[in-house]
């Protein structure tokens, strides 16, 4: 796992666009005339508007888009180009080549509305150098905000996943050995007499909030990926993210803590959160690398992989319940029903609510 995802390539394609305010455009010893087939302007404050350019596909036709501020062209949810001077000129003929549909998304974060946009031929034209900038898009050239932001989370994932096997080896081993992970008995060194909150712990604890919070990241991105390709509202969803899973790991600790003085089971408190965030671990970690492969084999998520995310987190947190009551039972002494109507309050109806509200 450390000698995965650091390999990934990534580039940015600038787009400009050439300046045409006239029917008539003159430059140094340049001149040629816009025939205008279409021209439209947008009187309402939006986001986004759509254009279809199915009727203006013939050769040698162009489209002009303006806009008071910088805008993203996308088609269906895929980026693949951003303005930031206001205007673009594109050959539909490339456009058409490039889209998987007849429509063009224009698209402005902030809003705005000074959209302007027409389709137009243009004759007497000379090649020349000064005209070299005109826009022409190619398919997966475009790598949006999101691609470079996820990498570098990755990176700093990868960089945790390093520390924690260089600092602490055992635990390491503790985390990501098969034998520890689906070992239905206390292995070598389990007891109840564990120092809950310890570096090593700590630090695995970390690791899980941080692998949880981009699979969140993704998940959330995936369904609204039109607003998260762009840059700040990446950093704000993940923080936001990671603060949220930091909460529910402290409060569902509060509750383990609060339901031990009713069940009488504060002896095992300590071990059942150890090999609670230690299996959390290492089952999130391998479904991050699983979908981080995915997503940069085929340049982004599978439509089916919203339904694959739920499906396999659930079996995840299945399997995680059933190893975790079978060591407690080992170790504690409880009685088969006891230990079960212990986990009823701390794992099964969280469990059932968790899949009501958000399955």
């Amino acid at each position: 796992m450390l000698n995965t995802l650091l390999s990934f390539l990534y580039g940015l394609i600038l787009l400009q666009g050439v300046p045409v305010n006239d029917s008539t455009v003159n430059n140094n010893e340049i001149s040629y005339k816009i025939n205008w087939l279409h021209q439209e302007k947008v009187e309402i404050p939006v986001e986004q508007f759509i254009i279809d350019i199915s009727a203006y596909s013939s050769e040698n036709t162009y489209l002009k888009i303006q806009s008071g501020k910088s805008f993203y062209l996308l088609n269906d949810t895929r980026l693949i180009g951003a303005v930031d001077n206001y205007e673009i000129n594109l050959s539909v003929d490339s456009l058409s080549a490039t889209l998987t549909s007849d429509t063009l998304i224009v698209f402005s974060k902030s809003g705005t509305d000074q959209f302007n946009y027409g389709f137009y031929t243009r004759s007497n034209v000379t090649s020349y150098p000064a005209f070299t900038k005109e826009i022409t898009l190619e398919t997966n050239t475009f790598k949006s905000n999101q691609d470079n932001f996820l990498i570098g989370l990755m990176i700093v994932f990868l960089i945790l996943l390093s520390a924690l096997k260089v600092s602490f080896p055992k635990k390491f081993q503790d985390v990501f050995s098969l034998s520890v992970i689906f070992s239905t008995r206390p292995v070598e060194g389990d007891n109840l007499r564990l120092r809950l909150f310890e570096q090593d712990g700590l630090f695995v604890a970390l690791l899980y909030t941080f692998a949880t919070a981009i699979i969140i990241y993704l998940y959330v991105s995936h369904q609204d990926s039109v607003y998260f390709h762009l840059g700040s509202a990446n950093f704000l969803l993940f923080f936001q993210s990671w603060l949220l899973i930091i909460i529910l790991l402290i409060i569902k600790i509060s509750f383990i803590f609060f339901l031990s003085g009713l069940y009488k089971t504060s002896r095992i408190n300590n071990f059942y959160i150890k090999d609670l965030i230690n299996t959390s671990t290492f089952f999130i970690s391998l479904f991050l690398a699983a979908t981080i492969l995915l997503y940069f084999y085929g340049g982004d998520l599978p439509g089916y992989w919203e339904v694959l995310a739920k499906n396999t987190l659930v079996v995840m947190c299945l399997i995680r319940m059933g190893l975790l009551y079978f060591k407690i039972l080992k170790l504690s002494g409880f009685t088969y029903l006891y230990l079960f109507s212990y986990f009823c309050a701390t794992e099964i109806f969280p469990f059932v609510i968790g899949l009501k509200y958000f399955y």
